[in-house]
């Protein structure tokens, strides 16, 4: 019994103990004390309200195994546990006569992988075990029996050795059961099969895990499709182990299938779902990324946009410029919370509608004001954006700006040397109905550097060794007296080396210079 890696518990007729193994005591009480003639009920609190005694004495009365299926118990201090079982009339002193004792066998089906792990117990239990007595093999029959997912055992002389009716419906449902007997050939019934590889690639019977097994090897998860009949098609996941005796011979093999042809059919539809809603959100990026700016008088600048590792996600990322008045241009970048198709949607609105109210009114804090109060209006409630906005007024080299939670814009002042933060001035987007911005204006001399960005440069790292902003602004004094296209493109490349080579959110830079 200590060798099975199933719970038994074996009680006498009075459902007294007679015995129990290791495994039942490990899993349900460990700390219960197993003694001689202890009635069930003392063993399992509340057995005779959830109907375990009945199930035990309909057992000793019909004579015969009784099965039950995902059993809910909820008598043990560590919580409702769920099992299949059987309880199985035994003989300890005869071969004929009444039954003495009963055997009652379970496995915990709370969790799935339980029953892979058991099945590789289950693969040196059943080589160890192909040589000894009627008894045994009664036994072994049993657990087989009790395991929840289809297996299949094949002989060294390659017939089927033996399978449980989870495995016999697998079979019926494919429209093969007939072939599934005790003594056939395992190659004719996988040939029925009409395997291939999940390429379509055809598959001989050789090829499949469990005659694989048979020639030694451990198969962990192949997934083949079938198609038995015109009418039938199913998609396996198999696993599989040869059997061996005590001389390491081996005697056999042993598979555990699953039909995941479901699984596949629900997850091409989500591939298939998400394709559909990529291409909407590629087609949404593609016009508010700013690709054509306008050019602006006394001044030069150089963006890059460069997406995260997963580029498949479309980003919430944008920079744009646009014209507002005679020599005054709009100046943003904005970071929208979130990825794919939804982040898509607001990115592209709040772009259109910044340009909209900025066009009608484009002070910087009455503008941001007007498009939070849109936003919290239009957007679920865990969106949120963050938004540096400002008017560059190139007659009189003054850029007036407004910041909604967004990182600081930079300023190198190239006579100083010094490199200046542009303050928040408000809260983010689309987080508080009616909250107010500030502005704040400041001069561009000759050769003066203005720098905007999204937190994929100054989060570009991992844990605390990351780019920030400290590294980002002695980057900018150290090359913002070269080209802008030398900046740019220095910080981009800091950033995917302190990422490790491949950045892990999207990344905007925009570099301004006063001529």
């Amino acid at each position: 019994m200590d060798n099975v890696p199933f719970g038994v518990l074996l009680l006498d007729i009075q459902l007294k103990l007679l015995g129990a193994n290791k495994a039942y005591k490990d899993f349900f009480d460990p700390a219960t004390e197993f003694a001689p003639g202890t009635p069930v009920c003392a063993l399992l609190p509340g057995a005779d309200e959830c109907g375990i005694t009945a199930l035990l004495r309909r057992a000793l009365a019909r004579g015969r195994a009784v099965r039950v299926k995902s059993f809910r118990y909820d008598g043990f201090a560590k919580g409702v546990t769920y099992w299949n079982g059987s309880a199985i009339p035994v003989r300890l002193f005869a071969d004929a006569g009444p039954h003495d004792a009963v055997a009652m066998v379970v496995l915990e089906v709370t969790d799935e992988i339980l029953a892979r792990e058991q099945l590789a117990s289950f693969a040196v239990l059943a080589e160890r075990r192909a040589a000894e007595t009627e008894i045994e093999k009664t036994k072994l029959n049993a657990v087989i029996e009790a395991v929840p997912v289809p297996l299949v055992v094949v002989r060294e002389d390659r017939r089927i050795g033996a399978f449980n009716s989870a495995a016999a419906r697998l079979y019926d449902s494919l429209g093969i059961g007939s072939l599934l007997e005790k003594g056939a050939l395992a190659g004719e019934v996988c040939a029925c099969l009409m395997a291939c590889d999940p390429d379509g690639q055809p598959l001989t019977a050789d090829r499949l895990p469990l005659m694989r097994s048979l020639q030694g090897e451990v198969c962990a998860d192949v997934v083949i499709r079938v198609h038995p009949n015109p009418l039938r098609r199913a998609t396996l996941r198999i696993d599989s182990a040869p059997l061996m005796d005590a001389s390491g011979r081996i005697t056999g093999a042993v598979a555990a299938l699953n039909d995941i042809t479901e699984q596949i059919c629900a997850r091409e539809q989500i591939e298939e779902n998400y394709e559909r809603e990529h291409a909407i959100a590629v087609k949404l990026q593609e016009t508010f990324l700013a690709y054509e700016l306008p050019q602006m008088d006394g001044f030069e600048y150089e963006q890059v946009f460069h997406v995260a590792k997963d580029a498949c996600m479309v980003g919430g990322d944008f920079c744009d410029i646009f014209r507002v008045g005679e020599g005054q241009f709009a100046i943003v970048m904005a970071d929208v919370a979130g990825k794919g198709l939804k982040s898509a949607v607001y990115t592209a609105m709040t772009k259109y509608i910044l340009r909209a109210y900025a066009l009608e009114q484009s002070d910087p804090c009455l503008t941001l004001a007007r498009l939070n109060d849109a936003l919290s209006a239009c957007t679920p409630s865990e969106l949120f954006v963050t938004l540096a906005y400002g008017i560059l007024d190139t007659g009189r080299r003054a850029f007036t700006y407004a910041n909604a939670g967004h990182e600081h814009p930079l300023l190198l002042r190239v006579g100083s040397e010094t490199v200046h933060r542009l303050e928040v001035t408000g809260r983010a987007l689309a987080l508080v109905e009616g909250s107010t911005y500030t502005s704040h204006e400041v001069e561009l001399a000759p050769g003066d550097v203005l720098v905007l960005y999204t937190d994929g440069i100054t989060d570009a790292g991992w844990g605390a060794d990351r780019l920030g902003q400290d590294r980002l602004m002695d980057m900018l004094k150290a090359c913002g007296g070269g080209p802008l296209v030398d900046l740019v493109s220095t910080i981009l490349l800091s950033a995917q080396d302190y990422a490790g080579g491949v950045l892990a959110d999207d990344a905007a830079l925009l570099a301004i210079r006063a001529l």
